[in-house]
């Protein structure tokens, strides 16, 4: 596999990437490429990328961990908090669950170009600080309620209302019940300590060249702020086949379920990721594309296949239709 994945990493102009493949128990992980053009050193199995809105995936997950502890609630009505964090709205909240806010389905309605890359490093305001006067980020439209409309902001109002139900850092939440419970010890976003993090790679534009870290972090951590490898990225993969398994550390195959099931209106939108009808039963897939990174995270639950790939090259086209695309034609082949 190492060969024509390196052929296809020549012919789309990839600088590295990092691979896992799972079947069932049995996870593979593969390093190809440079950390940077500019340098020499290799992609191994430390070396972080962003992984961009496949954060969304890790969010959810998440918030089913928070279900199962009792600490929050998939349904439960959150407009109260959803309110009072001064997003700017268009009618009556009157209902409003995490399970909607999941699904892209909240009516929340993201700014033209707000949610982008932090250009320098300097301290970011509140998601609540950004939600007033002419820059808001994002805007509820009460009529389009139930209606999906992909949405960065609304996993910024979970990373809120989850700070709000535990009276804590989302950051210090995740290390808390995702990361160290799976020994994910490579994940982070911490994006002030990336700076003199060596084993850090760099995004690239599609002629290769090398960016600086500023042109690549997203300071929205439950929307897309994750920096992690293919490795740890990997751990909830397996902790899936383990739920299925009836070995995983709390979960159970009812919260997966409530992971891959969308409303009737749209089948296609679970929570944090989206769903495909393949021949072989349902396909779950997580995307991730900002400035410098391409990604995706693929699962066959009837399987137990998975398939993760962390790129550090924006080839400016859609995953499919490069180096991404390639691989995957492989692991379905």
């Amino acid at each position: 596999m190492n060969n024509r994945i390196n052929i296809s990493m020549e012919k789309h102009g990839v600088v590295g990437a990092s691979l896992a493949v799972l079947e069932q128990a049995d996870v593979k992980i593969y390093h190809l490429g440079k950390q940077s053009s500019t340098q020499e050193k290799l992609v191994n199995d430390e070396t972080l990328f962003n992984a961009c809105s496949m954060s969304k995936f890790v969010t959810a997950f998440l918030v089913l961990i928070l279900t199962r502890e009792d600490k929050v609630s998939l349904d439960e009505d959150v407009s109260e908090i959803v309110n009072a964090s001064g997003i700017p709205k268009q009618g009556q909240v009157t209902s409003l669950t995490l399970r909607d806010l999941l699904r892209h389905q909240a009516g929340i309605i993201d700014a033209d170009n707000r949610f982008l890359p932090l250009n320098e490093v300097e301290e970011i305001p509140k998601f609540q600080e950004r939600l007033s006067g002419a820059d808001t980020m994002a805007h509820l439209d009460t009529t389009k309620t139930g209606e999906f409309i992909y949405s960065d902001g609304s996993y910024c109002l979970i990373e809120y209302i989850v700070e709000q139900k535990m009276e804590d850092s989302f950051q210090n939440i995740v290390e808390q019940y995702l990361f160290k419970p799976l020994k994910m010890t490579r994940s982070t976003y911490d994006w002030l300590a990336l700076e003199g993090q060596l084993n850090r790679t760099a995004g690239h534009s599609k002629d290769g060249r090398a960016l600086s870290l500023a042109e690549t972090i997203y300071p929205y951590a439950a929307a897309s702020g994750l920096w992690t490898t293919a490795v740890d990225l990997s751990k909830l993969l397996h902790e899936w086949y383990q739920i299925s398994q009836g070995k995983g550390l709390g979960l159970s195959t009812t919260d997966m379920t409530n992971l891959i099931t969308g409303s009737h209106k749209h089948p296609y939108a679970g929570l944090g990721l989206f769903i495909e009808n393949r021949d072989k039963g349902i396909e779950i897939n997580s995307l991730g594309w900002g400035v410098g990174f391409q990604s995706m995270l693929i699962y066959q639950p009837n399987s137990s296949k998975g398939l993760i790939i962390l790129t550090n090259t924006d080839l400016g086209k859609h995953q499919l239709k490069g180096f991404i695309g390639d691989i995957y034609q492989q692991f379905n082949g």
